[in-house]
């Protein structure tokens, strides 16, 4: 995901770039085309890129364990300034660059962002019911005919303990 800077003037410009996942580093979860929309605000001294990555991106619901496709958005914003003496002295967002290189490539920074993006818990859907403790049934699927009151052995002895103590 290459980006040639060098012949466009001082002002906004707007890209859009597109790769398939597998071929940008991007592991078997993500499916399809990962795409990146550019917006540079280019000036003499820098350039600032916004930048929208989106990528498929096969999941398993944490609660169903039923697998979904979902479409991961990240932004995110790249500061590039020019200096000769670019020595690689850079934070996170902020780069230096030799005024002699024309071109940026993203493909690090996409495939960084996108992983960033997964999220910590998966849900198909945010009324998912999950499975049922006791028979794993699938609660979004079929109703359940436990009876709810499934207690986990471990707790016996202190279940027996407290109606000791009741009486």
């Amino acid at each position: 995901m290459v980006l040639k800077y060098k012949n466009y003037p001082d002002g906004i410009h707007h890209f859009s770039l597109e790769k398939k996942a597998s071929s940008i580093g991007l592991d078997d979860k993500f499916t399809g085309e990962a795409l990146l929309k550019i917006t540079m605000d280019k000036s003499l001294h820098q350039i600032v890129f916004t930048c929208q990555a989106s990528c498929n991106m096969r999941q398993e619901c944490d609660r169903c364990m039923n697998e979904f496709d979902k479409t991961l958005e990240t932004d995110f914003r790249l500061a590039y300034f020019f200096d000769k003496s670019a020595t690689g002295n850079e934070q996170d967002d902020v780069h230096y660059i030799n005024p002699e290189i024309d071109s940026i490539d993203f493909t690090d920074d996409t495939v960084q962002y996108l992983n960033l993006a997964v999220p910590m818990k998966t849900l198909c859907s945010e009324d998912c019911r999950g499975l049922c403790p006791g028979c794993g049934k699938n609660l979004n699927e079929e109703k359940c005919v436990c009876s709810g009151d499934v207690i986990n052995p471990a707790w016996e002895k202190l279940l027996k303990l407290k109606g000791k103590l009741d009486q």
